[in-house]
């Protein structure tokens, strides 16, 4: 009885080598197509224009990008660790923004909202951080302001255990108007061309036909 018993179980086993061979090709199936699928979505993520882990460009209606001369007695940050910030050469691409001090710097950010004033000028609130020539890490938080003369980068400079005021102006900085009327009527007299017209009266009376 143990002999056939032994036997019943090796001819069980033989026969289900097949099914365990084949619910393994399955699942490396389905693995590959788990992974196809993962790779696509990583690659449509890469085809975003992405400035950090988490911040991706989009469009603004503000140009801001140029250089940015100190206002406060030739320095652009009141007071700061290490060497004078006198310029910002600031560089936009949509709505990330990347910004490089007289001393070859880098500070790298964002705009935020952009908004028109009273006046009918545009602002567009902002957030750059960086390394002063220190070391220290250095957050800068205000707003740009389009003037008549330029853009006017203002805000306040925040470290650590040191704060200052941000004040620069960029000069020649071309912006495109975000509302700009619409083309004028090169015809303002003939304005409704669905109009009826009536045909002159030329001066002729013609008989009218006889009664039945």
């Amino acid at each position: 009885m143990k002999k056939i018993a032994y036997q019943y179980a090796a001819v069980t086993m033989r026969r289900a080598r097949p099914h365990r061979a084949v619910s393994r090709r399955r699942n490396n199936l389905w693995i590959g197509v788990w992974s196809l699928a993962l790779l696509g979505a990583a690659a449509a993520l890469v085809g975003c224009r992405v400035g950090s882990a988490d911040s991706v460009s989009r469009n603004v209606g503000i140009n801001v990008a140029g250089l940015y001369r100190g206002q406060i007695n030739g320095r652009l940050v009141s007071r700061h660790t290490g060497s004078a910030i006198r310029h910002f050469n600031v560089v936009q691409d949509g709505s990330r923004l990347q910004a490089i001090d007289n001393h070859g710097m880098v500070f790298r950010g964002d705009i935020g909202a952009v908004a028109p004033t009273d006046g009918g000028e545009r602002t567009a609130s902002f957030t750059l951080r960086g390394s002063t020539t220190a070391g220290a890490e250095g957050i800068i938080s205000g707003s740009f302001r389009v003037e008549a003369g330029g853009v006017r980068m203002q805000g306040t400079w925040s470290e650590p255990q040191t704060f200052g005021n941000v004040n620069g102006l960029a000069t020649n900085v071309p912006q495109e108007d975000p509302d700009p009327d619409p083309d004028p009527d090169p015809d303002p007299d003939n304005n409704n061309n669905n109009a009826s017209t009536v045909p002159p009266n030329l001066g002729i009376d013609f008989p009218l036909p006889p009664q039945p």
